[in-house]
């Protein structure tokens, strides 16, 4: 029985990644004959949802996309369109009539919901889909943001620019390609001052100066921060902002040039000479830094000498960073290291 569930399973899978459509069972007489290759169909409804997920993850960047396997058999067709899971991702770019049915199909289940920003010619549907979103604000457990000025006006036009998201548990705010780092400044500051996140857990920053953030943290019981992707904050002023984050579970950093300067003119050049006051996380299972010391595509023109210095100064800065975190509980620092274009890995945990 184990072996025979064993090889459907495999079947499945093996199915799914080919996108083949499985043979249709035979009708002779009164009786139906399936061919071993679907014996898929024997598997039970919960079973063939997980495979598809499991293959969809792999293969399409989104879970929506599992509607592609829809067609492969009236089976797959009714577990697909009846399972809300994979209905759950919701755009803001998306076409009208596919959000209207997005919403149906996902039922009363937790929204992943993507803010993004759109064209003139895209206004239109663009302030129709919002509408329709904002009727199932109360489902919306993840936000992805990345707005300029203009979509956010109009954003805000239709939320109002006090809106509470009591339901959203994960937030993550991305530069947007064609944004200006003033603009890209001013968004991701309205977002976090303008609207509560009484219930959010996870707050991710990728490509966004993090100055506003820190600033906010204060008024977030998060579990999670990752400022990995993110430059431009002060090192002094994020261990500042850690004073107040007592919840926190997992925390990823970055240490690099520019933060470095920013640190410089906001707390003067001895500031690596001063001893850190201490921030306290009781919580704090894991870190991760990405510590780096170049300047990108302009690092091979600066001489020798200069290199050094700058490896020096990301050293001690990494070293004042350690010291200003108070982790009792710590169980995995991760330390990413970038010198002169290498990488290296140090896992473990300090004393």
């Amino acid at each position: 029985m184990l072996s025979s569930l064993q090889s459907s399973v495999q079947a499945a899978i093996t199915l799914l990644k080919q996108g083949t459509a499985p043979a249709q069972p035979r009708h002779s007489g009164s009786s139906t004959v399936i061919p071993s290759r679907c014996g898929i169909e024997r598997l039970p409804d919960y079973i063939l949802v997980e495979i598809i997920s499991y293959v969809v993850e792999m293969v399409y960047p989104r879970k929506r996309d599992a509607f592609y396997y829809a067609k492969l058999s009236k089976r797959f067709c009714s577990l697909i369109y009846g399972t809300p899971f994979f209905w759950t991702e919701v755009e803001s770019r998306d076409r009208t009539t596919w959000l209207r049915r997005t919403l149906r199909l996902s039922k009363k289940a937790g929204l992943e919901v993507v803010l993004t920003p759109v064209s003139n010619r895209e206004k239109n549907d663009f302030k129709n889909n919002l509408a329709l979103m904002k009727e199932h604000a109360y489902r919306w457990k993840s936000l992805w943001f990345c707005m300029d000025g203009v979509s956010w006006n109009v954003v805000k036009g239709t939320f109002g620019s006090a809106a509470t998201l009591s339901s959203v548990e994960d937030l993550t705010i991305e530069l947007d390609a064609g944004q200006t780092a003033r603009n890209c400044i001013w968004t991701s500051n309205n977002i976090l001052t303008e609207w509560n996140f009484p219930n959010l857990k996870s707050l991710e920053m990728a490509g966004v100066p993090p100055i506003h953030a820190m600033g906010n943290l204060r008024k977030l019981c998060l579990n999670a921060l990752d400022i990995g992707k993110s430059g431009d904050g002060s090192i002094v002023s994020l261990v500042a902002a850690l004073h107040s984050a007592h919840q926190l579970r997992d925390l990823f950093v970055p240490i690099d040039r520019s933060s470095l300067d920013r640190t410089k003119s906001q707390s003067g050049d001895d500031w690596l000479s001063r001893e850190p006051e201490a921030a306290y996380l009781p919580c704090l299972n894991r870190l991760e830094v990405h510590a780096s010391q170049t300047y990108g595509k302009y690092n091979r023109f600066l001489g020798a000498t200069r290199r050094a210095m700058h490896l020096n100064q990301t050293r001690l800065a990494l070293a004042w960073f350690t010291r200003a975190l108070r982790t009792p509980n710590l169980t995995s620092l991760d330390l990413h290291y970038d010198a002169d274009g290498t990488i290296s890995h140090s896992k473990g945990i300090r004393d």
